[in-house]
Order: C-alpha cells, then sequence, then structure tokens
C-alpha cells in the first residue's frame, strides 16, 4: 500500500523534480552528473530535488492524515 502512494507522489511531480529525485535515488546518480545531462549547473539540480521532496512530503503527509 505505501509503495502504491509514493509511486503515485511521484507521478504526480512536474516531470523535471520526478527524473532528478528518481535519478538521484532510485539510480544512486551524482547531482554534478544529472546536472551535466542536463546540461544545468548542480545548484539547479539540488534545488529542483528539494523542492521535489517538500511536495512529497506533503503529499505523502495527506494520505497518512486520511
Amino acid at each position: 500500500m505505501m509503495c502504491m502512494m509514493v509511486y503515485e507522489a511521484l507521478a504526480s511531480l512536474p516531470e523535471k523534480q520526478r527524473n532528478r529525485i528518481t535519478s538521484h535515488f532510485l539510480l544512486g546518480m551524482s547531482l554534478s552528473d544529472i546536472a551535466k545531462s542536463e546540461g544545468t549547473g548542480v545548484s539547479s539540480v539540488h534545488e529542483g530535488i528539494q523542492r521535489g521532496l517538500r511536495r512529497l512530503k506533503k503529499i505523502l503527509g495527506f494520505y497518512t492524515r486520511a
């Protein structure tokens, strides 16, 4: 059940945030590798991941209160 909630929460994120979180936490890519693959800076990747994680926390917090 929890896996499905996490999957649905990830799927609800904007594509860039979802891809960055998946690449970093599931595929084990470093922030610099993600930045190189996107042609952007490490700070941009880091901030995008942080925004996505904050959004996931809000979404999953909603599920745990329901």
